[in-house]
């Protein structure tokens, strides 16, 4: 990790996407902490499965979880004019 840093804060939407990049990391050695956070991710429904699957990984490999409110109203609020970028 660069400037000697010993811990890594990995910001994860859902397991399936940084599945492979957290096992990277596990097998490297690096101590990391998993940041669940992402309001875009719709119906609430689809959150939840996305974040238990977070929270299953983390378990199972004893890595700390640190989960973010779901606010998409604040989200809504901060994307628009952008929805066709």
């Amino acid at each position: 990790l660069p400037n000697g840093a010993d811990q890594l804060l990995l910001h994860s939407c859902c397991a399936p996407c940084s599945g492979e990049v957290m096992e990277a990391l596990l097998f490297s050695g690096i101590q990391f902490s998993i940041f669940f956070y992402n309001p875009n991710i719709h119906p609430v429904q689809e959150y939840e499965i996305r974040k238990e699957e977070n929270i299953s990984f983390a378990k199972k490999h004893n890595i700390p979880f640190i989960d973010a409110d779901y606010d998409k109203d604040n989200w809504f609020a901060r994307i628009k004019g952008l929805e066709w970028e």
